[in-house]
């Protein structure tokens, strides 16, 4: 059972969902829920202790989803992260569509609805 969730303020407006995903950070992996998702980051829950570290990988097994993250947050089991643009994401490559990522973090919010 995840505990209650927190309350943030955020940047950037996020999308409410639940996803299970791992995080990455030096050779540890440790399975995680998203619980909202935006274009530029996302809050995490933990079953257990939130892991401790200033920079992690965020996985998406099911939908490819992968992005390098800073740690904006940290409190007892959760996490909030912000991802960090990828070095191609150049703004002359950007389309009416914006970055790649942003595309990726729609499509992986809609598989939620559907699901």
């Amino acid at each position: 059972m995840m505990p209650q969730r927190i309350n943030e303020w955020r940047l950037f407006g996020r999308k409410e969902l639940t996803i299970h995903a791992w995080v990455q950070f030096g050779r540890r992996r440790e399975a995680c829920l998203i619980r909202n998702i935006s274009e530029h980051g996302a809050l995490i829950e933990f079953e257990t202790t939130a892991p401790h570290a200033n920079q992690m990988r965020l996985i998406v097994d099911f939908d490819g989803f992968e992005v390098d993250c800073d740690v904006r947050r940290c409190t007892d089991n959760a996490i909030g992260l912000f991802f960090r643009p990828r070095k191609v994401e150049l703004q002359a490559a950007r389309g009416q569509n914006g970055t790649e990522l942003a595309r990726q973090v729609r499509e992986l919010w809609k598989h939620a609805q559907e699901t």
